[in-house]
């Protein structure tokens, strides 16, 4: 197990800068690559609540336990309606999720991605049950029968086919449709037939309904009718007569109209019982009973006219707003009952000594405590401060170094310790000593290191680089101070000796990590790149790679090519291993554990990560990257 690490706090691939160095050298290499066609390894522990992407669909269980939400971030929430707390994330999908459904009965969860596939989920087990693959189309819609036999898929609004899935082998049964053009729903009629509606015309609307025999595909009707919502048990439709200003809808149940209610073009939707109707105006949704269109409630705010919308058994109402947010509300005095969004964590973060919490820096400071899940807020960072631009936390945890125009310290009850500044507009990226006694920053090229207790300058070095990316690390012993110095090269700070010790590198320092005995250095660079016929290209000889050097003469005991980019690295307690993250040019990396005397591979412990920012935890058992999102080590 990793029980050491000393990573630097500058692990963002924050831009691409254009360069034309010359080319250098690079030592065989091991971990070069082309993109990974993997999925995302799931993560082991997300810390962070809600959605951060823009949410595309919503979906209550029957009884009005669940709220279900989709997004284009790929992941399906589970929440507790009642309680307005998140339960379980389903991930998985590579792309955007467009469409969910739960199952009559709600014991199964299914959902439909941009990715071509449509994944069912265990709802009490929080599992994936099945992954049906839609032949590479996206998957807009999706139905289950209310048996949990069958399922339908339909593709795109262009074109895409309908599909009827046998959900015990996972293969399709029947194509209903090759290319329905306008699909706007499927659903599963109260007898057990499907029904596919679509709907076309630019100025005027017009639909159309059709019934298929369940499981063999056969056509059994078709009908001219604009459908605009069906109830999950297909018992009630709500369909739409007229256009515009004159449109209405009709609640028709088994075929006879029982109420009918003015309605403009937007959003409809039921309840999971079929017992309530809502449709959606400017700014306004009405909520009726569905059996006689009597108004049961109005529910008006700032709700966006297509905003993805679902009902419950009682009545209330879900809507997604400003993105990735999403406000229940009491269908039927109006009021609303509270809002479930995502905790804004910033891409700033860094481990607790302890490696069991996480402390992110944003407006406020937060602790996310991983045995728990749940944050506990800090002090606010003062208003005037401007953008955060790094984050450390000193190793007894009492002390918070925030970086931007100006480097503030702060102590865990909100007090202003210090405020540096530095010989730069900008002091972006924050480290502090083993001992808690110094804090540094490279500033554009020039480093230097504060005391925290008198607020006294106690070293200054370096040269001003604008394109510098700011790394700076300590070794254990915090007799030596490590820091970027433009592109090709790395210099070492060491006590009293009059002349840094110039590393040679490939490309621009993105991490450094000293080995427990601070005898080697550990440095990941990131690629330099060009415009070549309007695409970026990686400069000959300036490509990422690992390199650990002897510190005693200055020496690389070895170096491999690292795709584009290395993220974070950690040794191991006694050295021999390396931790490393790295991946190609604006694509998801993988973490790789690397023999530390050789760089050879010795296994991918996380063979997928969709991101290029992380760090490693000081035990060295997690790797994280923003957004809280953990792999443990194995």
């Amino acid at each position: 197990m990793f029980l050491r690490a000393y990573v630097t706090g500058a692990i963002a691939l924050a831009a691409i800068q254009l360069s034309a160095q010359q080319p250098g050298q690079i030592a065989g290499g091991i971990l070069a690559g082309g993109p990974q066609q993997t999925e995302e390894i799931p993560a082991d522990v997300v810390l962070e609540t809600g959605h951060t992407g823009r949410i595309t669909a919503l979906a209550f269980s029957s009884g009005g336990r669940y709220l279900a939400s989709a997004s284009e971030d790929r992941s399906v929430i589970l929440w507790n309606a009642n309680e307005g707390r998140e339960e379980a994330r389903f991930r998985g999908h590579s792309a955007p999720v467009r469409s969910i459904a739960f199952s009559p009965d709600g014991a199964l969860l299914a959902s439909g991605s941009e990715d071509g596939t449509a994944r069912l989920w265990d709802v009490a087990q929080r599992s994936l049950v099945r992954t049906l693959a839609a032949q590479g189309e996206p998957v807009m819609h999706v139905a289950i029968s209310g048996d949990r036999k069958y399922l339908i898929t339909a593709g795109r609004r262009e074109g895409g086919s309908v599909r009827l899935w046998d959900l015990s082998s996972g293969v399709p049964v029947a194509v209903l449709k090759p290319q329905a053009y306008g699909a706007t729903a499927v659903f599963f009629t109260a007898g057990g037939q499907a029904a596919v509606a679509t709907e076309n015309g630019d100025m005027e609307m017009h639909g159309t309904l059709e019934i298929f025999e369940v499981p063999g595909g056969r056509a059994v009707s078709s009908k001219e009718m604009l459908v605009r919502a069906v109830a999950p048990d297909g018992r009630r439709m709500a369909v739409q007569y007229g256009q515009w200003g004159n449109a209405s809808v009709a609640v028709v149940d088994n075929g006879a109209e029982v109420a009918r209610f003015p309605a403009a073009y937007a959003p409809t939707v039921f309840s999971p019982d079929g017992e309530y109707i809502a449709s959606a105006g400017d700014r306004l949704v009405t909520v009726r009973r569905a059996a006689t269109g009597e108004i049961a409630g109005r529910i008006q705010g700032e709700i966006a006219t297509f905003a993805p919308m679902a009902l419950s058994d009682s009545g209330s109402l879900a809507i997604a707003i400003s993105g990735d947010a999403i406000q229940l509300w009491n269908g039927g005095d109006g009021k609303l009952l509270r809002t479930l969004e995502h905790r804004p964590n910033s891409p700033f973060f860094a481990w607790a000594r302890d490696s069991k919490s996480i402390v992110t820096a944003g407006t406020e400071i937060q602790y996310w405590h991983l045995a728990t899940g749940e944050p506990a807020t800090g002090p606010r960072v003062p208003a005037d401060f401007g953008f955060v631009l790094g984050f450390a936390v000193s190793p007894g945890g009492n002390l918070f170094a925030i970086g931007g125009r100006n480097l503030l310290v702060m102590d865990r009850s909100g007090a202003v310790v210090r405020r540096f500044t530095g010989p730069c507009d900008v002091l972006p990226r924050p480290a502090f000593s083993p001992d808690g006694t110094l804090v540094a920053a490279n500033c554009s090229g020039i480093v230097v290191a504060w005391d925290v207790a008198t607020g006294m300058e106690r070293f200054r070095a370096g040269e001003y680089n604008l394109l510098d990316s700011g790394v700076v690390a300590f070794s254990p012993d915090g007799r030596m101070l490590l820091a970027s110095a433009g592109p090709g090269h790395a210099l070492v700070y060491r006590g009293n000796a009059p002349a840094p010790l110039d590393l040679s590198i490939s490309g621009r320092l993105a991490a450094a990590a000293f080995s427990p005995d601070g005898r080697r250095v550990a440095v990941g660079t990131r690629s330099e790149f060009r415009v070549e016929g309007g695409q970026f290209r990686p400069v000959a000889g300036q490509r990422a790679a690992i390199t650990v050097f002897d510190l005693a003469g200055g020496r690389p005991v070895f170096s491999v090519p690292a795709e584009d980019w290395v993220g974070a690295l950690a040794f191991s307690e006694e050295g021999r291993k390396l931790l490393a993250a790295t991946g190609p040019l604006m694509q998801p990396g993988k973490v790789v554990e690397v023999d530390a005397s050789s760089g050879q591979l010795l296994r991918t412990v996380v063979a997928k990560v969709n991101d290029a920012e992380g760090a490693f935890s000081p035990d060295g058992s997690w790797y994280a990257v923003p957004g809280l999102k953990l792999w443990k080590i194995r």
